[in-house]
């Protein structure tokens, strides 16, 4: 069983958490993924439940997309394209789901390595949509071993990419351009400040790293 994150790490997620695009910046306007005024969140506010998909409209109440008992988390928005992508162990562990804004078209990704038995359980890390929102990158660990995996969103299928670590960036295809090695089990980063600060959560450490790319919308 997960337990919810202690609330320095939670906050220090919520500050730099929205999976960002490809290329050479990283998004940081809201997500064209939903219709205007229409917002997507996880949460384990429900009483007896671990973690839920929300939908959030204006003037109306929170409207839950996933409807499961298991562990939802890690939500990423595509930047274009009504597609969003979550972890849920309603299997028993970690698997990785598709869907459109409002709960619709759920597909799970197959290809995500070995399902066999193992005293380690599978737990889903960081997921980062490329800016067109036909590919994700997906991080998922059992263990210490953590893999990365290129996602194709149109087949719902998972390639593995070469273990690196760190901060990814991909191309579009799935090709590993460069890293930043953070030597702790990484989960969201986002520009910020002046557009070219890109803020890590990085295990116990919330770091901010100086750089020469601008951020879009900056």
């Amino acid at each position: 069983m997960r337990w919810p994150p202690a609330p320095g790490v939670l906050v220090a997620t919520l500050v730099a958490m929205a999976a960002l695009g490809f290329g050479s910046a990283l998004r940081a306007g809201a997500s064209h993924a939903t219709s205007p005024g229409l917002i997507v969140f996880a949460s384990d506010r429900g009483k007896y439940n671990p973690g839920e998909i929300y939908s959030l409209a204006p003037g109306v109440a929170p409207l839950d997309i996933s409807h499961t008992l298991a562990m939802e988390h890690g939500l990423a928005i595509a930047p274009v394209g009504d597609q969003i992508a979550f972890w849920s162990d309603r299997s028993g562990e970690d698997e990785l789901y598709l869907a459109r804004s409002d709960g619709t078209r759920l597909r799970l990704v197959r290809g995500l390595g070995d399902s066999t038995p193992s005293s380690w359980a599978r737990n889903g890390g960081a997921l980062t949509f490329s800016a067109d929102g036909s590919s994700l990158v997906a991080v998922l660990s059992r263990g210490l071993t953590v893999d990365d995996f290129a996602i194709d969103v149109r087949r719902a299928t998972a390639r593995a990419l070469r273990r690196c670590g760190g901060v990814l960036q991909p191309s579009p295809d799935g090709k590993v351009l460069g890293r930043i090695n953070t030597g702790q089990r990484t989960a969201n980063c986002k520009f910020g400040d002046d557009g070219k600060t890109l803020f890590i959560c990085a295990d116990m450490f919330f770091c901010r790293l100086k750089t020469n790319a601008t951020g879009t919308n900056y």
